[in-house]
């Protein structure tokens, strides 16, 4: 499948909002490959007003999306990941609206 599911994540975001990654001060994309869990997806790091990190959108077997706000950070020499919040269910259009309230804290 290669960039096609991340591709699609990136239009369907921008044809609700085409300013929502630069709002985001998003940066850094990657498509994420398929495995046992997820059908692929797209991770990228954010600078917003309450969440400052990554952020990786999965596509489930059931074609709903899976939205991650993590962070990296070291621990006794070796860097971790620290989960924030996991929003699972989301459809296409409710994309935009979950990313604003993890990264920017709308409602």
């Amino acid at each position: 499948m290669g960039t096609y599911i991340a591709d699609t994540i990136m239009d369907q975001v921008k044809a609700v909002d085409p300013w929502a990654f630069a709002a985001y001060g998003a940066q850094g994309f990657i498509a994420i490959p398929e495995n046992d869990k997820r059908l692929g997806g797209l991770d990228f790091k954010v600078n917003g007003r309450v969440h400052k990190g990554s952020v990786m959108i999965s596509l489930m077997p059931n074609d709903t999306y899976m939205v991650q706000a993590y962070q990296y950070f070291k621990s006794k020499g070796t860097v971790k990941i620290k989960t924030l919040e996991i929003v699972k269910d989301v459809y296409c259009d409710q994309l935009v609206p979950v990313l604003d309230r993890i990264i920017e804290g709308g409602k």
